[in-house]
């Protein structure tokens, strides 16, 4: 059986393991959803020099882009 310090010492160490797993998670999530961003503004700029639109219509695509990513 192990003395009390090296549990509570193990313990740290996968609580530490986990934290770091999570925030590299979250900034994997975060890479994925900016990248995916990226390129749909990408498509709609290149679809509204294409098409002829104005910039009302570019800008009101693209805020509507970057909502859906933030939330």
């Amino acid at each position: 059986m192990l003395p009390l310090h090296q549990i509570e010492k193990l313990a740290s160490m996968r609580y530490e393991s986990v934290l770091a797993d999570m925030q590299l998670t979250r900034e994997y999530n975060r890479s994925i959803r900016r990248g995916k961003a990226r390129r749909a503004l990408e498509r709609i700029i290149e679809e509204s020099i294409h098409s002829g639109a104005g910039f009302g219509d570019l800008k009101r695509e693209m805020i509507a882009v970057l909502r859906r990513v933030a939330g």
